[in-house]
């Protein structure tokens, strides 16, 4: 529908005070620009344009996994705690107080998801019985819960998550090392993809039984955990020690990072004590072996913008923007200003598939290209004056680089500021 592309469609409020009860900038900026509304402590609502962030984050992530074999499904939020029982994990995760229980009219104990190994192990040893069955990959993207008792930073430590879940299902341990590097690669795409700089470590500690594991980190400024890296060798760790590398003896240097993925070979261990166990080409019965592959999908946005923002607000690339382009009538009171912009967003839109908005909100010209640099505007086409002859100008974010075009040659402009972009 039409109305879609309009600002005043969309609840968008900018608010120029800073939250007082907001650490990291990363945190502050998404309260300010209404991405995020707090319903409980660790627990927000996404708007819109947030929430087209994460679509688009979440496009690459699909792309990436299915090119390797992976298939999308969806498994149940409210999982039984006898699954839990079965692998050994209920006590652990109840004493550390991160499991959300709930008992239904039945008396019957349950769990809101937190990870879901449990939930497909019980899937494979229904399914699953012979060798010529494997491997197989699978995913799901979706909302997690998580009973913390300090939510903080934002949407870093929520209570209430996007988070993406992959596992592995191999016969043999050479199988499980090939899905391992395989969604390594992957993992490496899909950060790079979205524009992240980020390291990649082993650990250990922590992990749920897996034989190896390793965590991939976007460095902030403000993160949850500190590490040492060595630039000669690439070496890092999460600990604190020596100042130099113990695989290179170079000097390291103290690094604050954001957790976006784990990686984990977690072997036969949980299969085995869930009864998940297969034929081989003998007929012997041997449990299957597992990946563990986690994206904490929206803490993508919060890594974006703790590396991408400046003093005027969030920055973003291009292909993650929430507004990619806006057009803006200098008069939204204008009706030949703005039927003029809105049928050159309708063709950007068309055209491209970009994330195109007309800016008619009632304040200020002034007032809402402040408002579009602070959300991450990338590109602005001013409708103004030189409508009359045909023209408006084009800016990149902060009004740089303006430029003035002929309405006719819009389609070939954006095209030109925009190549190399894939959505």
């Amino acid at each position: 529908m039409e109305f879609s592309m309009y600002l005043t469609s969309l609840p968008l409020r900018v608010e120029r005070e800073i939250p007082h009860d907001t650490k990291a900038r990363s945190h502050r900026l998404m309260v300010q620009a209404g991405f995020i509304q707090q319903t409980s402590a660790g627990i927000f609502s996404f708007s819109t344009l947030l929430w087209s962030v994460i679509r688009r984050i979440e496009k690459i992530i699909r792309e990436e996994l299915n090119a390797i074999g992976f298939q999308e499904l969806m498994m149940p939020a409210l999982q039984p705690t006898n699954l839990w029982r079965e692998s050994g994990r209920l006590e652990h995760f109840q004493r550390e107080h991160t499991m959300l229980s709930l008992r239904d009219r039945k008396d019957q104990e349950f769990c809101m998801g937190s990870t879901y190994e449990e939930v497909l192990i019980d899937l494979c040893r229904h399914f699953v019985s012979s060798y010529r069955q494997l491997p197989f990959r699978l995913y799901q993207i979706s909302e997690k819960f998580r009973d913390d008792l300090r939510p903080r930073f934002g949407l870093v430590r929520a209570r209430q998550f996007r988070m993406k879940d992959g596992y592995s299902f191999d016969l043999n341990e050479g199988g499980m090392h090939v899905a391992y590097q395989e969604t390594r690669e992957a993992y490496n795409k899909i950060f790079e993809r979205c524009g992240i700089s980020f390291v990649v470590f082993s650990d250990l500690r922590g992990s749920i039984g897996s034989t190896f594991a390793e965590k991939y980190m976007a460095r902030t400024t403000e993160g949850e955990e500190s590490f040492i890296h060595c630039t000669h060798c690439n070496f890092t760790a999460n600990y604190e020690g020596s100042p130099y590398c113990p695989q290179c003896h170079a000097a390291t240097e103290p690094l604050t990072a954001l957790e976006l993925g784990h990686i984990f070979e977690l072997g036969p261990h949980y299969p085995e004590k869930m009864g998940a166990l297969v034929a081989d080409n003998n007929g012997r019965l041997s449990p299957i072996w597992m990946g563990d592959f986690g994206i904490g999908v929206s803490r993508i946005p919060v890594a974006i913008i703790e590396q991408y923002m400046d003093d005027c607000g969030m920055n973003w690339p291009f292909h993650l923007a929430p507004i990619q382009i806006a057009v803006v009538p200098v008069m939204p009171t204008n009706e030949n200003q703005v039927s003029a912009a809105s049928a050159i967003a309708r063709t950007i839109k068309t055209t491209f598939g970009f994330e195109t908005y007309v800016d008619n909100r009632a304040q200020s010209f002034g007032s809402r290209l402040k408002d579009l640099d602070f959300v991450g505007s990338q590109l602005q086409i001013v409708v103004g004056d030189r409508l009359d002859n045909g023209e408006v100008d084009v800016q990149q974010r902060n009004g740089l680089n303006k430029t003035t075009v002929p309405i006719a040659n819009i389609v070939t402009t954006i095209e030109n500021l925009t190549k190399g972009v894939h959505q």
